[in-house]
């Protein structure tokens, strides 16, 4: 997969500009986004502790941030916030009414731990801030009160 990114990178980036080369960059993104759609952008894959390909995703990352910041953004960034807020949510929900506040307070701090530990080693620290900020919105900020009430 790495040797996919240049060579994809040189394609797409490639100075000609007739319809034959607009037509196959076009088809080049188009299973880009079908790859990405289909296994990176479903946060419970490696949540859930199914194995996902690291070195892939990484390199599909580094992929859509050389096509442009504009392809990173819709094609990831914002389905996996998206995504990402719906899974903390759900979460949240469940296991708000499952644990105890002690143990629900550290399963948060197991979620901010592992989520940061991911967007460092593979999804990129710019990701950082945003999914903890999603993480903390959807799993504390939604259930303080069930918190502290189970904490008397």
């Amino acid at each position: 997969a790495a040797g996919l990114v240049p060579s994809a990178v040189a394609f797409l980036s490639h100075e000609s500009s007739g319809p034959h080369r607009r037509n196959q960059a076009g088809e080049v993104r188009f299973y880009l986004q079908y790859a990405w759609r289909s296994q990176l952008t479903i946060p419970g894959f490696y949540r859930d502790g199914d194995v996902i390909s690291r070195p892939l995703v990484r390199s599909l990352i580094i992929l859509l941030r050389a096509l442009s910041a504009q392809s990173h953004s819709a094609l990831f960034v914002t389905p996996f916030l998206a995504e990402s807020r719906q899974y903390f949510k759900d979460e949240g929900n469940r296991l708000s009414a499952e644990l105890d506040a002690a143990a629900y307070l550290r399963r948060i701090e197991a979620r901010l731990a592992g989520e940061g530990a991911r967007c460092e080693s593979v999804l990129g620290s710019d990701l950082k801030g945003s999914i903890l900020r999603v993480v903390l919105e959807e799993m504390v900020a939604g259930h303080v009160e069930a918190i502290v009430e189970k904490g008397q």
